[in-house]
């Protein structure tokens, strides 16, 4: 399956990118999603579908700035088809709606600030995991955003906790993508995380200014090394 992102900056992909964040992330992960909407409107995030792509269709735009295992969730905070705008003009709302849900695999919401990019949530919708739309989707990102430094989190997996199974297999997919974890823990929203990138080298000041420069410092102090 071919796959491809496409921003999600109409009603109809927003309110199905809201469907997939309330239904993947539990509560205290999640921030507000109109802060999510309005960061966009504002350059700072880009909220992506992951979309099933047609043959013949070509993909959407690449930089990343316009534009298991498979993990339910990615880090603190955890996969869509392009309507064809030409063809499908007469066909009413909701029934556009769920063409998009037969072909929407999941999301990625990114933050940006400066050169790093925090690959803040990412879901593969459930009826789609276990066959290889994470990986595809991880790697394709990749390429989008080279040139800058990509970061996400994981919960942590050197705490006890119910699901420590579920943490160590999410971070061996990751692992087995060519991340690595970096020699730093942090307290995200009360939750140990840790923070992983390709290879690059991303201190915690470059990866707190993400959360303070985007989202503001009341978000900010909520963000800290974990000790």
């Amino acid at each position: 399956m071919k796959i491809d992102f496409v921003k999600a900056n109409t009603k109809r992909y927003l309110d199905l990118a809201e469907e997939i964040y309330m239904e993947a992330f539990p509560a205290v992960e999640r921030k507000p999603f109109s802060m999510l909407v309005d960061a966009q409107t504002k350059g700072n995030v880009e909220i992506l579908m992951i979309r099933h792509r047609r043959e013949g269709e070509r993909p959407e735009g690449r930089g990343c700035r316009e534009a298991k295992e498979e993990p339910e969730a990615s880090g603190a905070h955890k996969d869509g088809e392009v309507l064809d705008r030409t063809t499908r003009k007469d066909v009413p709302g909701q029934a556009l709606v769920a063409q998009d849900k037969e072909s929407v695999l999941g999301e990625i919401i990114l933050a940006r600030y400066a050169d790093v990019v925090l690959l803040d949530y990412f879901a593969v919708a459930a009826a789609f995991r276990g066959h290889g739309i994470g990986a595809q989707a991880l790697g394709e990102l990749h390429k989008r955003c080279r040139g800058e430094r990509l970061v996400l989190e994981i919960e942590s997996t050197k705490v006890d906790a119910d699901n420590l199974g579920q943490r160590c297999s999410r971070k061996a997919f990751y692992e087995r993508c060519g991340m690595r974890t970096l020699d730093y823990s942090v307290m995200v929203m009360g939750v140990e995380m840790e923070v992983l990138t390709f290879g690059c080298e991303v201190g915690f000041g470059e990866y707190h200014a993400v959360y303070e420069g985007v989202f503001g410092a009341q978000v900010g102090e909520r963000v800290w090394l974990a000790g």
